[in-house]
């Protein structure tokens, strides 16, 4: 169930090919592939200088060659899209400070950002 769950969330954002994916799940991260232990969607990442230095910022090169990845074999166009990728911690229930939110204002200076890489 879990698996297939994902497969349509893996085609959905594909198939909208969005610039930025803003994730404020730091669990969930295992899902993407950014633990090499874990593959299920298995994007490949590579890190990038983060400007507002909140999260980590990575680009998306592509879908992992392993065995164990949802979609075995699966061409992601999210490398053709330039597409970006935010792992951010978020926490509602106190654990950040105000100042350490994402807010508007680091979303646009990220946005412009990444328009220029």
């Amino acid at each position: 169930m879990k698996a297939e769950l994902l497969r349509i969330t893996q085609n959905s954002i594909e198939e909208i090919c969005p610039k930025l994916i803003i994730n404020p799940n730091m669990g969930s991260r295992v899902y993407w592939g950014l633990i090499d232990k874990y593959s299920w969607m298995g994007y490949d990442m590579e890190p990038v200088k983060n400007i507002i230095d909140k999260g980590d910022l990575y680009r998306i090169k592509g879908i992992k060659s392993k065995e164990d990845v949802l979609q075995h074999g699966f061409q992601s166009k999210l490398p053709e899209s330039n597409t970006f990728f935010l792992q951010y911690k978020y926490h509602g229930n106190g654990v950040l400070t105000q100042k350490q939110y994402l807010n508007s204002n680091d979303i646009k200076l990220l946005w412009d950002y990444i328009n220029h890489l």
